[in-house]
């Protein structure tokens, strides 16, 4: 009892420093807030959606970058900076949709990453006891920062998955743009928001609607204003 009234005192006597001292509150606000900026667009004519996003501090620096790239049964994310946050992925990540139908059987299945012909990295898809309960998956996922920066530098991604026994099910090169028009679509959307990030302005929230997408859009996320968002979509 003694150790929760004492702990609770402190806390009051923090907050109650904090009320007095303008200064310590906005490096406490600061601490947890952040500026969010994105921009997207549509690659063509491969069709797929290419977005990147970047998560800088209030006073001008770089924490996190990611860029997501969709289409064709396919999600790719790379994060490009270690700082995480609770909305954001920790490592790059690879969906591939597959074809739950050939996952039919009783045995366990493997999917193996190929980069321009050699071997990534590899995932399993479904155990033994999954297999034999009937269970099938419609999705290959994989992960790695090391791996999938590997992936990105490569020009033709390999998907081949097998039974536990060795027999081949799938093998396929994936349809992706060209490593040329992924690295100019990077290329793009880093000017666009270097052009955003001069423009920024604190009165949009996270709930303003924001202008066309293909427009790179910066925003303060807040603690006050994550928690609007979240009541928000309840």
């Amino acid at each position: 009892m003694k150790h929760r009234i004492l702990v609770a005192g402190a806390a009051f006597a923090l907050l109650s420093l904090i009320a007095s001292n303008p200064a310590l509150a906005r490096q406490r606000a600061d601490k947890d807030s952040w500026w969010q900026c994105d921009q997207s667009f549509t690659i063509k004519p491969d069709g797929f959606h290419s977005v990147l996003v970047r998560f800088v501090s209030t006073d001008g620096k770089l924490l996190r970058e990611e860029h997501h790239l969709q289409g064709n049964g396919l999600r790719a994310n790379w994060a490009h900076h270690p700082k995480v946050f609770p909305f954001s992925f920790s490592d790059s990540l690879l969906w591939i949709d597959i074809d739950p139908r050939k996952t039919i059987g009783t045995q366990g299945i493997w999917a193996f990453l190929f980069a321009d012909g050699k071997l990534l990295t590899s995932a399993r898809i479904l155990g033994a006891k999954g297999a034999k309960r009937g269970t099938t998956s419609s999705t290959v996922f994989f992960s790695g920062d090391e791996q999938l920066a590997k992936l990105g530098r490569s020009d033709r991604w390999t998907l081949v998955i097998v039974r536990d026994d060795g027999t081949e099910i799938e093998r396929r090169d994936l349809v992706i743009p060209d490593r040329a028009v992924r690295e100019r679509s990077i290329t793009k959307h880093r000017a666009e928001l270097d052009a955003a990030w001069v423009r920024r302005d604190e009165r949009p929230s996270l709930l303003t609607p924001r202008p066309e997408s293909e427009i790179g859009w910066c925003v303060l996320s807040t603690p006050g204003r994550r928690r609007e968002e979240a009541l928000s979509e309840i």
